[in-house]
């Protein structure tokens, strides 16, 4: 009773502990807690089951620790394992077991000799059990304070092995599928199968016999006799008939398709795993074989790493490659011999970034999608193909990369099969397509809530922070854990108020432990409960720059509803505001002293459209403002939505800015202004974009704030000539932008793969941390950087730097611009002092636009209308037309006509307006209408195309006092037409 002691039970727990112990416990009618294990395997029991029982079945808090009151018939039937206090795997039998305090959190051991590690407590049923045995156990579990205490029998049933003479005994068989978050999965019947003739033949049918975190994990689907698919949850497991052949399915009510059998992972079901337990019958229902399905929920394979895949393939954006039969070979012969078939039994990104394609029965190439691929057959021996619509060669697998995809990752599950179906072996596949960063960052870690406080001063968390962060998904917040904290004890103190409302400060070691109610109502352990708006945390001295990261889980009223976040607090100057040794801008914005910067809704939507294609941006929170400038909502007062109101560091995360606001109270991301306070610096802007699938990304805004503007240094290169970054004229733009001279640069964006790359003259690839000083002495210098295009590349390269001056402080943004050509065109009258030359140079050179038999271009004529139909439609991909004498443009009137670009009999000699050329420009481009923003970008049109030309970057605006207007009345020059045609030509939508 040492244990008892140690703890100061009181006295008449402690007796109450010892008559349990001593009085015979009478047999159940059923057990609380239940596993089935084969004699000579092993189970492992899972901590969560207890600890659900104890909280939710019994209606107590802070489970904390077992014991295990009667051990029954342990030593008869096997024994369990579990890890001691110094991490040991340790054998125990009944006596030691009963001795035993087995810990749900592995922290709160303390004792070598008696404490436990719930969490790998295993059962191990011994080899030589010749009939079905139950062995039944009684346990008592307790709480954080140990005052409360529940019994409940715990049962583990074993049986016996299954004999191949004995048709009437039960085998058992495993299946495990894994599905991210929000997909969702089919199952194959034929597995099930394949598992119930390794004993019997002549399969029927299945019945779940339980479900373990079957609620918190998604739902179960699978069609009625009339077709129907219904929600299997909603029903006793029991009570589902799932029929291997649909033709035997004759009850409406009670009977389903197992070849439709298919799981929905919730979204918010990330490391979940799904239990589900059945049993197997044949023609003769004498013949039962039991199994297991697992579903593991998880976004793992998103986030493969090079060392956890086990075969690798890479190809180019646009390219294709071909899987080899010999790599599934070689690994699975590490541990097996004759290969049969592979199964991919889930994907990540595969239909997003190309298409898979296979030869079939037929030995016809067949494409693959991703919802399909589970059910796919890939065998190593063509002459193993039987199926038709299921049987696929495992050599003859063929990835085709689409466009855009430079730096994607594919990762696909495998499971290989031997000839023998005991022998098999999972692995992971991955596919980089073009220049793939291994090291990037993952958006996971990026923090939830994060709070500032100035150096040996203090700041209070707001409950409301949390509760927001909540209602993302669920409602009624109950409480809050913090479940891993770094830096806390280092950099201040945390307190909170207690039951008894009194301050008292709790130490990083002791926090996993507490419990942070939203309602202060629901306080009712003294040792453990504290209020969730009562915590301070006061900075310690010396500590300019430290940041403390606290990860914690929020629980509903409802304890199936619970949410991961991270929350930081930044100390003092913790770097936010600087973008030196930062690494690359996600959006770049230039201004001058003078000059306000409205912030483009549409710019967060690319960003989170380079990440997640197939999301939508809904919101975006800013994260972390500038020290010096503003940001500003609303800054004109001009909004129809939400109201004035400068953000702050204190502030800024409270709100959520709207791509489409629903109403007027909220907040819209087009309101949003950066108000300078000063020229020659270059601020930051953190922010999160938030869309659609659960899906968000981090990034940074920097804004170039300069006393003029710096202008672009651009130039012309002919097609595969390697090019120096010009230091001289970098400089010089610099100096006129700021009036100061380049100590050096740092590169913000290095160019995609398919354009060419940065290196040095010595062989060293540039990279975006490192400063390139100006000067013509040592290795890394801005006359040391290259460009080098790709061999087949033409088009333009635009390399952003930032420029620091001679005391190391950033001072602005610029660009490096060039246009790689076939050759370098020339016009008299466009020089590269002439506003538009890149776009008319570059233009030129791809076919899209030509001059006059005089050498001219003629920049500032007036534009027709069927010279800006020709221009349009060229750029947009269409095909040169004949252009006869007398009807010079008519053959592009008549396509465009066709496929709906312009209606009725336009002038083509006339003029052409920006509404015209705008809703040419969109309908040739097919952009998405549906995609945008409820908030019109400006006042004088509500033109949809207008709008998605806005959108894609390809037309701008006059913005003046909080109002941008398109002026769409305005007609257009040939200058002015070869910019627009110019950016859809770049446009990467």
């Amino acid at each position: 009773m040492k244990r008892f002691v140690r703890k100061q039970l009181p006295a008449f727990l402690l007796v109450l502990v010892m008559l349990v112990g001593m009085v015979p416990a009478a047999a159940a009618a059923s057990a609380d807690i239940s596993y089935t294990v084969k004699a000579g395997n092993e189970v492992e029991l899972d901590r969560d089951d207890f600890k659900d029982y104890f909280e939710d079945d019994c209606d107590h808090k802070n489970f904390t620790c077992l014991t295990f009151d009667d051990a029954g018939k342990l030593d008869s039937y096997g024994k369990f394992t579990a890890k001691n206090y110094n991490g040991k795997t340790v054998s125990l039998d009944a006596e030691t077991l009963e001795e035993g305090f087995f810990y749900y959190k592995a922290s709160n051991m303390e004792d070598e000799d008696y404490d436990y590690d719930l969490n790998t407590l295993t059962f191990v049923a011994d080899d030589d059990i010749t009939k079905d045995v139950t062995l039944s156990m009684d346990v008592t579990l307790y709480n954080a304070a140990w005052d409360v205490d529940e019994t409940c029998t715990l049962e583990i049933k074993i049986t016996k092995k299954s004999s191949s003479s004995s048709s009437s005994s039960s085998s058992s068989g495993d299946l495990e599928y894994t599905v991210a978050p929000g997909k969702e999965i089919s199952f194959d019947r034929k597995a099930f199968k394949k598992l119930f003739e390794e004993e019997y033949s002549d399969f029927s049918y299945i019945q779940f016999t339980s479900a373990k975190k079957l609620e918190e994990g998604g739902v179960l689907y699978a069609k009625d006799c009339d077709g129907s698919k219904t929600n299997l949850n909603k029903l006793d497991p029991s009570d589902v008939y799932l029929y291997y052949s649909s033709s035997d399915m004759i009850d409406d009510d009670y009977d389903y398709d197992l070849g439709t059998l298919s799981f929905k992972a919730a979204k918010t079901a990330n490391g979940t795993t799904v239990t589900l337990k059945f049993t197997m019958y044949g023609e003769d229902d004498d013949d039962e074989v039991d199994g297991v399905l697992t579903i593991k929920v998880s976004n793992s394979s998103s986030s493969v790493d090079d060392d956890d895949a086990d075969i690798i393939y890479e190809v180019e954006a646009d390219d294709e490659v071909s899987f080899e039969r010999k790599d599934f070979k070689a690994l699975f012969e590490e541990e097996y011999t004759n290969l049969s078939h592979v199964v991919f039994t889930s994907s990540d990104n595969l239909d997003d970034t190309g298409k898979l394609y296979a030869l079939n029965y037929e030995e016809e190439e067949t494409r693959i999608k991703e919802s399909a691929l589970e059910d796919a057959y890939f065998y190593y021996s063509s002459s193993d193909l039987e199926d038709e619509d299921y049987d696929y060669e495992l050599d003859g697998i063929t990835f085709k990369s689409a466009k855009d995809t430079d730096g994607e990752v594919v990762t696909l599950e495998f499971t290989m099969y031997g000839k023998s179906s005991k022998n098999k072996m999972s692995g992971v596949l991955m596919i980089k397509i073009g220049d793939v960063d291994s090291s990037s960052d993952d958006d996971s870690d990026e923090p939830d809530i994060v709070y500032e406080v100035e150096v040996d001063d203090e700041v209070s968390f707001d409950r409301k922070d949390f509760k927001a962060l909540f209602e993302e998904e669920y409602s009624n917040l109950s409480y809050v854990v913090f479940t891993n904290v770094d830096n806390l004890d280092d950099t201040g103190k945390l307190y909170a108020f207690n039951y008894e409302e009194d301050d008292v400060r709790i130490k990083e070691s002791a926090l996993e432990d507490a419990f942070f109610y939203y309602s202060s109502s629901d306080l009712e352990d003294e040792d453990y409960d504290y209020e969730l708006d009562g915590i301070t945390f006061k900075s310690g001295k010396d500590t300019d720059g430290e940041i403390v990261t606290m990860e914690f889980t929020m629980y509903g009223k409802s304890s199936k509803n619970k949410m991961d976040g991270i929350l930081e607090i930044h100390i003092g100057d913790v770097g936010t505001t600087d973008i030196a040794g930062k690494g690359a801008a996600d959006i770049i914005y230039t201004t001058t002293y003078a000059s306000s910067v409205q912030i483009n809704a549409n710019h967060f939507a690319r960003v989170l459209k380079e990440k997640y294609p197939n999301s939508s941006l809904e919101y975006v929170k800013i994260t972390g403002v500038p020290s010096a400038g503003s940001v500003y909502y609303d800054y004109y007062n001009t909004s129809d939505y939400g109201e004035k109101v400068r953000l702050t560091s204190s502030n800024c995360s409270s709100y959520k800015f709207y791509f489409s606001p629903s109403s007027s109270k909220d907040y819209a991301l087009t309101e949003l202004s950066f108000i300078p306070n000063g020229f020659n610096y270059c601020p930051t802007i953190s922010f999160t974009a938030y869309g659609s699938g659960s899906k968000s990304v981090s990034g940074q805004i920097l804004i170039s704030a300069t006393l003029n503007k710096i202008p672009d240094v651009y130039g012309v290169t002919p097609k595969g000539s390697t090019v120096g970054f010009p230091a001289t004229s970098i400089n010089s733009a610099v100096n006129t932008g700021t009036g100061a001279g380049v100590g050096s640069i740092r590169l913000l964006k290095l160019p995609a793969a398919s354009q060419g790359t940065i290196s040095l003259t010595n062989g060293l690839k540039a990279n975006t941390e490192t400063l390139y000083t100006y000067g013509t002495s040592g290795n890394y210098t801005i006359s040391s950087l290259q460009f080098v295009p790709a061999s087949s590349f033409t088009g333009n390269v635009e390399i952003p730097y930032i420029a620091y001056n001679t005391s190391g402080n950033a001072v602005g943004s610029g660009i490096f611009s060039l246009g790689v050509v076939k050759s370098v065109p020339k016009f008299k009258d466009v020089t590269s002092s002439t506003w538009c030359y890149k776009y008319v140079a570059e233009m030129s050179d791809a076919g899209v636009i030509g001059g006059y038999a005089d050498g001219t271009y003629r920049p500032n004529n007036a534009l027709t209308y069927g010279a800006a139909l020709k221009l349009i439609m060229l750029a947009a991909g269409y095909e040169k037309q004949a252009e006869p004498a007398g009807n010079t443009f008519g053959n592009y009137l008549t396509l465009a006509k066709r496929d709906g670009l312009v209606s009725g009999n336009p002038n083509l000699s006339g003029s052409i307006t920006r509404l015209q050329v705008a809703q040419i420009a969109a309908k040739a481009m097919d952009l998405d209408t549906d995609d945008l923003s409820s908030v019109k970008p400006f006042t004088d049109t509500s033109d949809m195309y207008v709008q998605a030309l806005s959108a894609a970057g390809i037309v701008e605006g006059y913005f003046s006092n909080g109002t941008s207007t398109f002026k769409g009345e305005n007609t257009l020059t040939r200058g002015h037409i070869s910019a627009i045609v110019w950016r859809m030509e770049n446009y990467k939508g």
